[in-house]
């Protein structure tokens, strides 16, 4: 079965598309297996007191 639509299509477009594709999946996978919260948590105050 021949796809005449891939004839059209230079090779350097399709392997964009490949690294796009890639760099997405990575990207998504990054999240994965850690731990605690995906924000960044606010940085605690410091009370500064005198004596």
């Amino acid at each position: 079965m021949k796809l005449p639509f891939l004839k059209q299509v230079c090779w350097v477009n399709i392997l964009f598309f490949i690294m796009v594709f890639c760099l997405f999946v990575i990207t998504l996978l990054s999240g994965c297996g850690t731990k605690g919260d995906l924000y960044l948590p606010n940085s605690p105050k410091v009370s500064t007191t005198s004596n």
